[in-house]
């Protein structure tokens, strides 16, 4: 009963409640307005309900009380007058009132509308699309046919005109393809109208064939719960619907499930600044998005690669944040990524937005990956082709770049580019790791090592466990081990410092390779070509090489 609901919720003593405001206009006599109760602790139920003179009481002639059900006592037309008044007393077992005044709007009913009334009870009215290319419906009301046929004209609207209660509204499609344009209260089935009017839940239940659902204009939320399934809005629930349509604001498409959640057919977002949401899918499932070809998880077929143009006109992707499961390919353009947080941020000065996505990687053409000095991505930022950078802002402290495993720890969990760079003034450090690599010196001093080039902010290198060469540019080098395999490298001006290389390789030009006081290299040295000279002043050397050309040894020490 309304009335144990509203002891319930604790409202104010010695009220009167009417659970609906309005009444629609030219309904026959009897309609029902809404139901009413009374709430008064130190009152005697039941409560017995009567419409008396006194303030707010103008217009009593047009209703009377049936029972604790508020009816109409008149025809009532909006046009005559729209709004009403009407002043209800309560009075309970032990002969106690109570009175207040109560506001009825008459709602508009004129138009091409062939119209389906409620009555006071929670409803379900189904309205099944039954035409083909024509304007015919079959209409149930709590199970009872109440209309089954075709409407006056072609756009005469089907509208279900519900009352009090908690009601629900079902749109069946036929057994073809259908096109559901969701807009407000009215639903378009292939070009025809039906109107849920003060329904609280709408359904949508396409059946068979290939069927579509567009959404209204205005900013918009989808879930995507299971196979053609979901919900637009938290109050309309669609089944069984192959393709989606986002309206002109912002729409966000929200995938709940896993990898057999999905649509089967198409996504196009529409215009707007609109989200492919994951933040919600399973944790375990992976997640693929491509802006180069138009394809994301959840779209087109249960493959976690989605189908290629299934899925359009997206400007953002939200993911779950530290998952590697979750992937994300740029457009096909000259793309400039931005990085702005842990992994979050933008492409092309915000013509897309990615959140909470620990991989990236660039599109067919030219990227580059900036990352900003507080930000960092915690799995990977991939290049696709040679021409693509990654660029890391000034830290305020040293990096350590490990060119093996090719990551940098707190920033990037791993990379693959062609080219690598670090701005400032930091003493960062390329490093190894467990694995062999070798690492090529230029000219101008940067360093080419597995496959990447470390073109700024780099002047050392430090190995690791794995066995580690470094190669001298094309110019005349000099070498010096200053310590315990430790030394630099000088040439045209430039200096490079390493450490725990097992393998020193000269150019094919004049070498020198010094061993300093002090020092000592238990790793091999290779002069290559050209006149080499080889001094030791101290300590021992593992192996030389003195390659072709005519080279001097020359050997100091006590």
């Amino acid at each position: 009963m309304l009335a144990e609901q509203l002891e319930k919720r604790h409202l104010l003593a010695g009220d009167i409640f009417l659970s609906s405001g309005f009444v629609y206009e030219k309904l026959p006599l009897d309609s029902p307005v809404g139901e009413l109760a009374a709430v008064n602790p130190d009152g005697t139920a039941p409560y017995t309900f009567e419409l008396v003179a006194g303030e707010g009481g103008e217009d009593n002639a047009n209703f009377r009380v049936d029972s604790e059900q508020l009816v109409t006592a008149a025809t009532l037309d909006d046009e005559v007058q729209s709004v009403y008044s009407v002043r209800v007393r309560a009075t309970d077992s032990l002969g106690e009132f109570t009175e207040k005044a109560f506001q009825i709007d008459v709602l508009d009913t004129d138009g091409e509308y062939h119209d389906v009334i409620g009555t006071s009870a929670n409803e379900i009215f189904t309205a099944q699309y039954v035409g083909s290319g024509t304007n015919e419906w079959l209409v149930r009301r709590g199970g009872s046919t109440v209309f089954n046929g075709e409407l006056d004209t072609p756009t005469t609207k089907l509208r279900i005109l519900a009352t009090s209660g908690t009601d629900t509204l079902s749109i069946i499609g036929s057994s073809g393809d259908d096109t559901f344009i969701v807009d407000g209260q009215t639903t378009e089935v292939n070009g025809f109208a039906v109107i849920g009017q003060s329904v609280e839940t709408r359904q949508i239940l396409a059946g068979n064939g290939n069927d579509t659902l567009i959404g209204p204009d205005t900013n918009n939320l989808w879930t995507i719960d299971d196979r053609n399934d979901g919900t637009l809005n938290t109050t309309t629930s669609f089944y069984d619907v192959e393709s989606l349509v986002g309206g002109s604001a912002d729409d966000t498409f929200q995938f709940t499930g896993g990898s057999s959640d999905y649509i089967q057919g198409t996504l196009d977002t529409g215009e707007g600044w609109d989200t492919l949401d994951y933040s919600q899918f399973f944790a375990s499932h992976s997640v693929y998005v491509s802006w180069a070809q138009n394809r994301a998880t959840g779209v087109g077929t249960s493959s976690y690669t989605g189908i290629a143009g299934a899925a359009t006109n997206f400007e953002a992707v939200v993911g779950s944040g530290d998952n590697g499961y979750q992937r994300l390919e740029g457009p096909d353009s000259v793309n400039q990524w931005t990085i702005t947080g842990e992994n979050t941020g933008n492409i092309n000065s915000g013509q897309y937005s990615f959140t909470n996505i620990a991989r990236l990687e660039g599109g067919p053409q030219a990227d580059v990956f900036r990352v900003e000095s507080d930000a960092s991505i915690t799995g990977s930022v991939s290049g696709s082709i040679n021409d693509d950078r990654i660029e890391l802002e000034d830290r305020g402290v040293p990096l350590d770049v490990n060119v093996s495993n090719r990551n940098v720890a707190g920033v990037l969990g791993s990379f693959y580019a062609g080219e690598l760079l670090i701005e400032g003034e930091q003493d960062n450090h390329l490093i190894g790791g467990t694995s062999t690599v070798t690492l090529n010196l230029q000219s101008d001093g940067t360093v080419i090592a597995n496959n990447v080039h470390y073109s700024a902010g780099f002047d050392e290198f430090v190995g690791g466990s794995g066995t580690a060469s470094l190669h001298a540019p094309d110019l005349s080098t000099d070498w010096y081990i200053t310590g315990d395999d430790t030394g630099h490298v000088l040439f045209d001006g430039q200096r490079f410092d390493f450490t725990a290389v097992e393998r020193l390789y000269g150019s094919d030009t004049a070498d020198s390779f010094t061993v300093d006081v002090g020092g000592n290299w238990s790793g091999q040295l290779h002069a290559q070509g050209g006149g080499d000279t080889f001094r030791l002043l101290d300590g021992i050397v593992g192996r030389t090489d003195g390659g072709e050309g005519d080279d001097v040894f020359n050997l100091f020490g006590g």
